[in-house]
């Protein structure tokens, strides 16, 4: 792997409430699983469940250096100041995680990153995950949060629309495949 480690990254600031946080998020978890606040020794976790999810959902589409990139991008998200990270655990460990970045420039916030281990989807976990951070950052006082999706994933795009998200503004490339993506917006308030 090219690119700076878990150990050499600024930790991911902890959640404010966390252990407060954690009790009320385990009432969201899907069926199996259990909902926590995540910190710096989870990132390297989540980097490989990150991984695995996008080879499944690529396959041999997958271009090896645009993955090595892309997973460069990946450990700077973890490190953008004000990061909260969610997580999805069942028995066999970590199924699924999202990252909430809070923005500066008003009562919102950018989930930067969602994936669920190939190996538990379709078991509500990405369902679980932005119902419990739409709670959370509604509580928290956001008045809306956005994510970016790629344009050919149709099932990200249908679950979103199913929670109540709406695409806005026109497609755009990705910075390191170029392929399509699409905004959404979900209003909190």
């Amino acid at each position: 792997m090219t690119g700076s480690t878990a150990s050499s990254a600024e930790p991911l600031p902890p959640h404010e409430s966390k252990d407060a946080g954690n009790a009320e998020i385990s009432t969201l978890a899907a069926p199996g699983h259990a909902l926590r606040y995540g910190g710096a020794e989870d990132v390297e976790a989540c980097v490989a469940l990150w991984r695995e999810a996008i080879l499944r959902r690529d396959g041999a589409t997958a271009d090896p250096a645009g993955l090595e990139l892309q997973i460069d991008r990946l450990r700077e998200n973890f490190r953008l100041p004000g990061g909260i990270l969610l997580l999805a655990e069942d028995s066999a460990g970590q199924s699924g995680f999202a990252l909430l970045i809070p923005q500066a420039d008003g009562p919102s916030g950018y989930l930067s990153l969602l994936a669920v281990a190939p190996r538990a989807q379709g078991r509500g976990i990405a369902q679980s995950l932005l119902s419990s951070f739409t709670q959370a950052r509604r509580a928290a006082g956001d008045r809306w949060l956005v994510l970016r999706v790629l344009e050919d994933n149709r099932a990200a795009q249908q679950l979103y629309r199913k929670l109540g998200w709406f695409p806005f503004g026109p497609l755009e490339p990705h910075e390191v495949t170029g392929k399509p993506f699409q905004w959404y917006k979900l209003l909190l308030s």
